[in-house]
């Protein structure tokens, strides 16, 4: 250790101890007065230990005389209390207890001081503890200054001193101090007279070391007796702390070295230097098939190839038993087991004897286990059990922290890779997170996992507002004529105030556009009319209004007529589109609200998208699920189901059309589809597409269908006020009618089925529609109760054909 400063003379002297005993001698109430006669008998005419000694080495060799005078501090078997006897305010050795010099307490101390503290501020907090002694030997004048090694406990577990156990191979930990109740301060020649309210005060501030050393000059004190340096063992308490602590921060048991960090700890709190910790965390349920679909949290020790090993026997296993009965299961020896599942081999594989596998439970709920495991039989056993229950609720809690966390972390992985997802496709998500997450723990750089759902079957729908190409283009032209008849009359009052053959030109040229508008105009006819307006009608108002009042009022209208922030007239065109938003409003809220049941009828994966109108796709089939299985009447519930919500969408269109600013009328068409094909998500446009190029012609079919015409007129297939159906294959067909056959009956269509041929669109053949009219809205005590419908329905139809 590098030399402290410390400038007052020492001197080693064991009469302040030797005095001690003497007063327990001389006390008939002291306990200790037999033994203190004793020590006085033994070290009676010994000058080294009756006086002040320059050569340590000397006094030293009377070690069996000293180890008497000791009897107080030091207890020969105790591994807690270690003890060394130095000369004051010196790391020099005198005496030191038989575990002390085992585990070289004196050189690890000094390294440890070294290493967390300043020479400089220990050096100044060592004269400060110097003068303390003084103040209280010489004037009078308690003293509390505390050395700052004397604050740490196992409380500050990083500030004990680590000494490795020579039998369990654990590193204990000591928290130290030094006892000076043994050293005594002189004067050397007359005292210094200092104000003592001044030296107080000044004795509690480290920062004053060279203030106090003016008033009290270290050269007129000086100190003899023996210090010593204890240390007690606080390994369980320290590591029971530093659990606590680590316990609390973030990611703690979600990184492997986070986790070995626990499990040192742990292995002290437990004295066994050889135990291996994992974690494995799940969202909560008591069997281990929960736990097999879990977390590794960290690392596990089942899970140590990163998922439990293939098991049919593993509801027998110890794991299992953990769960279902909520406590601890402890083996002593797993080579000894009499029935041994495939996880129990796992972990003999490993090379592990004995295991304790400890339920986490929070809130009531299981949120995960603790496994414990040793190479050496029997190193577990169920006072580990009791002792563990000190922390079991810290890891408990430990565990649910760490869920959410990883929870985080997955679903910024899927948001970063993926996007917001369906919760019914969320498990596949979540499984590439994962895969990306592990991946990212080792350091290994990977791409996004491709997301792939196999043979599922599409439901489209599409509910269109009739006509809105051409409707938009009409309101477009009648807000622009209007924009062109408001400038007209600007320009006209104009000239009839003043005429002038600039106004007449440009009065032709307004006029001329006007004349031009009709609802197939191009786009670039719109800008190029409203950019004549802007640049060579609008900057000649303000100059214009000032020819007269109708010229001004004239002004006046067109600009109250004009948008502000568009810079046009925004009539027709806010109507129509405030009228298409609220289509738009009313049938994606009736579908969501609908689709809530659909979920709990058949879980689906549903999106839905919003133009002039709202189409949205529906998929359905086993490739969606994981651990469910696809029933047979799932696709039938769902396809009558899509037929109701349909019916049930053109009601609220009905009962809203007279509340819209423009009266729009909508359409609704569903698309057949019976052959599975497979979803592909992309992730550059953020959504589900179907994958393969077969499947292409179901997409080709979707983007065109709403303007298939039926074979031999030019009469569309959607019409408002009827619900269509598109197919392709007899089957379907046969299976539809029965579905509209029934509804008819249920009150939600009405009249002849009508059945179609298609005209060939672009690249698709063969199509064929049916269609029927929609039933008027009924009174909403007599509105058929979708569950119900579907329920009745599903008993009365056979599972459909194909």
């Amino acid at each position: 250790m590098k030399q402290l400063r410390f400038p007052f003379p020492t001197a080693l002297d064991f009469s302040p101890l030797i005095d001690m005993w003497r007063e327990h001698s001389a006390d008939p109430e002291s306990p200790w007065q037999g033994l203190a006669a004793d020590v006085l008998e033994k070290t009676a005419g010994i000058p080294e230990l009756n006086g002040p000694q320059d050569d340590v080495e000397a006094v030293a060799q009377h070690e069996a005389a000293i180890e008497v005078l000791m009897r107080a501090f030091s207890a020969p078997l105790s591994r807690r209390h270690l003890m060394v006897a130095i000369e004051p305010w010196q790391m020099i050795p005198v005496y030191q207890s038989g575990m002390a010099r085992e585990a070289d307490l004196l050189r690890r101390t000094a390294e440890h001081f070294e290493a967390t503290y300043d020479i400089d501020e220990m050096s100044d907090a060592m004269i400060m503890k110097a003068y303390g002694v003084i103040l209280e030997d010489v004037y009078g004048v308690g003293s509390r200054y505390e050395l700052p090694f004397s604050w740490v406990s196992f409380r500050d577990v990083e500030g004990t001193i680590p000494i490795p156990c020579p039998v369990t191979h654990v590193t204990r930990r000591f928290s130290v101090d030094f006892d000076a109740r043994f050293v005594r301060a002189e004067v050397i020649g007359e005292r210094p007279e200092v104000d003592l309210d001044e030296v107080s005060e000044l004795a509690a501030d480290p920062s004053q070391v060279d203030r106090l050393m003016e008033l009290l000059p270290p050269e007129r004190f000086r100190f003899r007796g023996v210090s010593m340096l204890v240390a007690e063992d606080v390994t369980e308490e320290a590591a029971l702390t530093a659990i606590r602590d680590d316990l609390l921060l973030k990611d703690a048991l979600t990184s492997e070295d986070g986790l070995i960090h626990i499990q040192e700890h742990v292995r002290a709190f437990l004295g066994r230097a050889d135990l291996e910790l994992g974690l494995i965390g799940f969202g909560g349920g008591e069997s281990v098939d929960a736990l097999v679909e879990g977390q590794v949290i960290g690392r596990s020790l089942l899970m140590s190839e990163g998922a439990a090993p293939e098991c049919s026997t593993k509801a027998q296993s110890k794991y299992a038993n953990a769960l279902e009965s909520r406590r601890p299961i402890v083996v002593d020896d797993l080579d000894q087991l009499d029935q041994k599942t495939g996880f129990e081999w796992h972990l003999t594989t490993q090379g592990l004897r004995s295991l304790m596998v400890l339920p986490l439970v929070r809130e009531g709920e299981t949120v995960g286990v603790l496994e414990l495991a040793s190479p050496t039989p029997k190193a577990l056993n169920r006072l580990n059990v009791y002792k563990l229950e000190k922390i079991q609720g810290l890891f408990a809690l430990g565990m649910k922290r760490s869920l959410e966390e990883l929870e985080d972390r997955i679903q910024a992985i899927i948001k970063r890779d993926y996007t917001a997802i369906h919760p019914v496709v969320e498990w596949r998500f979540r499984k590439a997170a994962r895969n990306r997450m592990r991946h990212e723990l080792r350091g290994e750089t990977r791409q996004a996992e491709e997301i792939v759902l196999p043979g599922l079957i599409p439901l489209y729908g599409l509910t269109d507002i009739r006509s809105s190409s051409a409707i938009r283009n009409r309101v477009i032209v009648a807000d622009l004529l209007a924009q062109l008849r408001l400038a007209s009359r600007v320009v006209e009052a104009a000239q009839s105030e003043r005429p002038q053959p600039a106004l007449g030109q440009l009065g032709y040229r307004l006029e001329e556009y006007a004349q031009s508008l009709h609802p197939e105009m191009a786009t670039e006819d719109e800008s190029s009319i409203l950019a004549y307006i802007q640049r060579q009608i609008e900057p000649l108002f303000d100059e214009l209004a000032e020819l007269g009042p109708e010229v001004a009022e004239a002004v006046g209208r067109y600009r109250e007529a004009i948008d502000p922030e568009l810079g046009m007239l925004y009539d027709q065109r806010q109507k129509f589109e405030e009228s298409v938003g609220l289509v738009n409003e009313i049938v994606a809220q009736s579908l969501h609200d609908q689709d809530r049941y659909a979920q709990s009828l058949v879980p689906h994966y549903f999106e839905l998208f919003k133009t002039d109108g709202v189409d949205y796709n529906i998929y359905v089939g086993a490739g969606l699920h994981e651990g469910r299985e696809h029933e047979a009447l799932d696709l039938a519930n769902l396809r009558l189901w899509q037929l109701m919500a349909m019916c049930r969408i053109g009601w609220a269109l009905e009962e809203q059309v007279d509340q819209l600013p423009m009266p729009l009328y909508a359409t609704h068409l569903v698309l057949v589809q019976s052959v599975p094909l497979s979803v592909r998500f992309r992730r550059d446009e953020k959504r589900f597409d179907v994958d393969g190029a077969y499947n292409v012609r179901y997409e080709i079919v979707k983007k065109r269908i709403d303007k298939a015409l039926i074979r031999g007129t030019n009469e569309r297939l959607t019409q408002p006020g009827k619900l269509a159906i598109a197919h392709s294959q007899d089957h379907e067909a046969v299976e539809y009618r029965g579905y509209l056959e029934y509804l008819r009956s249920a009150g939600f269509v009405q009249g002849e089925i009508e059945e179609l041929e298609l005209e060939d669109l672009q690249g698709v053949f063969g199509l064929r529609a049916l269609r029927i009219d929609l039933a008027p809205a009924p009174a909403a005590a007599q509105e058929p109760q979708l569950d119900e419908a579907v329920e009745a329905a599903t008993r009365r139809l056979s599972a459909p054909s194909g």
